[in-house]
């Protein structure tokens, strides 16, 4: 038997996705045809989706971690 899902991604290439996870904090990366490994921040917002009595936990898009590099040379 399939797991339920109780998590839905919103942003991004997955964006609708509905998704099993059991972490609660941190990024995890969902398996995407168009983007493998894209990666989706768990957040503490519920959302409520018709296939569920319980509402859904949301994971945000999370940018390319090579973004968060800042070039110590760039005179910005």
């Amino acid at each position: 038997m399939t797991p339920r899902p109780n998590a839905i991604c919103i942003g991004g290439p997955c964006h609708g996705l509905l998704v099993r996870i059991d972490q609660e904090v941190g990024v995890l990366r969902i398996d995407h045809e168009t983007l493998p490994d894209a990666r989706y921040r768990v957040t503490a917002d519920r959302v409520h989706h018709p296939s569920s009595s319980r509402p859904f936990i949301v994971l945000s898009w999370a940018d390319d971690p090579a973004d968060d590099v800042i070039d110590q040379h760039d005179p910005r």
